[in-house]
């Protein structure tokens, strides 16, 4: 089974710029996507440490409510 390479070899050229001026262009477009992209990633890296921080601030909450409730039934066992 043999695949025509005209279409891939036509698709080859229209991709690559025709002038200096075009790969600039080109070479530009693709250096701010890449920026935008990062940037997107460390908002979104940010955003997930402030979530694992303010779910790790109320977990010791809530541990430190157990215990506190813990301690204060020992306590109330321990007067009576």
């Amino acid at each position: 089974m043999s695949i025509s390479t005209t279409n891939d070899s036509n698709l080859d050229l229209e991709a690559r710029p025709s002038t200096a001026t075009e790969e600039e262009l080109q070479l530009q477009i693709a250096l701010t996507l890449s920026r935008e992209k990062c940037k997107k990633a460390k908002e979104m890296k940010k955003s997930d440490d402030a979530r694992l921080q303010l779910a790790l601030e109320e977990s010791q909450k809530d541990n430190f409510h157990s215990l506190f409730c813990s301690i204060g039934y020992q306590l109330i066992f321990l007067v009576l």
